[in-house]
């Protein structure tokens, strides 16, 4: 590597520097160089843009060491290179661990120009790389908000959806209910086909209410805006054990809980795709489930004594059901916690920090 070299050489003997000028310049670098002999000099110094820092080891006032850390205060990645004619191996290890890059001995001078050019080169690589974190992270943060944004619109949508569909197509069924009924009474002399067929057709209006009202209830279950969680849990819980046979022990430690709408429907999803992982996959005969404010959180906690799961590397897809809990627990600063092994049921956990409307609730 040649070209232009900004040099800072923290040095008190200037015929030490005119040496390192010349060993840089022999190696084809056009040498930008200043010399500073004090910390106070050096960290002006460091307002401008540098290449490399060589140090010597002790100076009159100042030494490697309080130039290393004055390097590294400035929050510049640039190598510093200590070039000295007395340091021991002792030393030389010492200020590599406190973040030197390199040493050479004043007698092999031969060696700087090597080591810097592999130091800017890995300094360089280094940059690369943490901007290629940052990209990452901003990224991920972007994905984060595009997440949290599409979670909020499904949940509001499926809000919208699931009114309409009580609201028009529930009275619709009401009113169409009304008239088999209707026709029921006015057809007093009908054969019996008639009267099978209005029959069945009662039968067929009460099916598609409940079919209307069971996917209502699971794009947004009404019980949730109107009562609360503590009340939407219990009666899920129960239908749950209605369905599925399989015997529900729900515990919580409050009658209601204060909690933003996001919290309370984030722990409500849970609560379902936990059940529904219970019945389609644990072959569980009991399942516990404990909803509790704690200082700080509110958690949630779904445990059944079924066959468990199998170690990840054998373990089944199953589409993004848990992938999807966490994020969406993620996305409200909480955590997900599945432990599970085979044989031995499985437990998840979603504990959430308390909104401040909570804490204030307590007090």
């Amino acid at each position: 590597m040649t070209g232009a070299l900004r040099v800072l050489h923290v040095e008190d003997a200037a015929d030490d520097g005119e040496l390192v000028v010349l060993e840089l310049e022999a190696a084809g670098y056009q040498v930008d160089y200043l010399r500073v002999e004090t910390a106070a000099s050096m960290e002006a110094a460091l307002a401008s843009p540098r290449d490399v820092v060589v140090s010597d080891f002790n100076l009159p006032s100042f030494d490697a060491y309080g130039a290393l850390r004055l390097l590294q205060a400035s929050g510049q990645d640039i190598p510093f290179i200590v070039v000295s004619g007395v340091i021991g191996e002792m030393v030389a290890v010492s200020l590599m661990k406190s973040g030197a890059h390199d040493y050479v001995m004043k007698g092999q001078l031969a060696r700087l120009a090597p080591a810097i050019e592999r130091e800017i080169r890995d300094a360089a690589v280094r940059r690369q790389q943490r901007q290629e974190a940052l990209a990452l992270a901003e990224s991920q943060r972007q994905l984060q908000e595009l997440s949290a944004f599409l979670q909020q619109a499904r949940e509001q949508e499926g809000t919208r959806i699931a009114r309409e569909l009580h609201d028009e197509l529930g009275q619709a069924l009401t009113a169409l209910r009304i008239d088999i009924q209707w026709l029921d009474r006015k057809l007093p002399g009908r054969d019996e086909q008639v009267g099978a067929r209005l029959a069945n057709m009662l039968r067929t209006v009460d099916q598609t209410v409940d079919t209307v009202r069971r996917i209502s209830e699971n794009l947004r279950p009404g019980m949730l805006d109107d009562l609360g969680l503590a009340a939407a849990v219990e009666s899920h819980v129960a239908k749950f054990g209605r369905q599925s046979g399989i015997a529900c022990d729900l515990a919580m430690n409050r009658d209601d809980f204060a909690l933003d709408d996001a919290t309370a429907t984030a722990l409500f999803r849970v609560l379902q795709e936990a059940l529904t992982n219970v019945a389609r996959h644990a072959q569980a005969r009991h399942v516990a489930i404990r909803l509790q404010e704690q200082p700080g959180q509110i958690v949630l906690a779904v445990q059944d004594d079924g066959c468990g799961m199998p170690p990840p590397g054998v373990r089944p897809r199953r589409g993004y059901g848990l992938l999807g809990m966490q994020e969406r627990v993620k996305l409200l600063g909480g955590r997900l916690d599945i432990c599970s092994a085979p044989g031995a049921g499985m437990r998840v956990e979603a504990s959430l920090p308390l909104p401040a409307l909570a804490e204030g609730a307590e007090r």
